[in-house]
């Protein structure tokens, strides 16, 4: 699934007081030292297999169209300069469905805004993300399990582990971030 290295991310960072991020960019993840559990490091990793490969944006819009059926709406949960999309599913979370858009110029203000909300036109999702959190968080994953939207992110997750492993030297950076 995974089977590229993970071509967008070089740089793993723990500081103290951030956010946890992923970006594409600046090839890195970063995640708050205090704060931050190992879950937290896998959610952001999902961003960087996702990036790094295409064919996963595209199962991912899929499942999403699927989810939603001919009745998608959505909810910026982010804000007006940073949204952040939540595709209506009825997953067990609705972060689990939240999508990211591009941004350009907008004719009419001349303004760089945010592109209109689509499951297509997404550059990005959270489905990998929460998949690898959920591998880390029994908790969450039971949850997402018993309300049928899990079997596709553990799935994903179960055949990009096993060919991410050797990529990413996993068993090695995570000991490390936490020392």
């Amino acid at each position: 699934m995974a089977g590229e290295k993970i071509k967008t991310l070089t740089n793993l960072g723990h500081e103290s007081g951030v956010s946890a991020y992923a970006s594409r960019h600046d090839k890195t993840v970063v995640i708050d030292r205090e704060r931050d559990s190992e879950d937290v490091l896998w959610h952001e990793l999902g961003h960087h297999i996702e990036f790094s490969n295409p064919h996963l944006l595209d199962r991912a819009k899929i499942f999403l169209k699927m989810k939603a059926a001919d009745r998608a709406t959505y909810f910026n949960n982010g804000g007006k300069g940073n949204p952040e999309y939540i595709v209506r599913t009825g997953m067990s979370n609705s972060y689990i469905s939240d999508i990211y858009m591009s941004r350009g110029l907008d004719q009419r203000t001349g303004k760089i805004e945010p592109t209109k909300p689509s499951i297509s036109g997404c550059l990005s999702t959270e489905l990998f993300s929460i998949g690898l959190q959920l591998y880390k968080n029994p908790h969450y994953a039971v949850t997402s399990l018993l309300n049928d939207d899990g079997r596709f992110t553990l799935k994903s997750i179960e055949l990009s582990l096993k060919n991410m492993a050797e990529d990413l030297m996993l068993l090695r950076l995570v000991p490390r971030l936490g020392s």
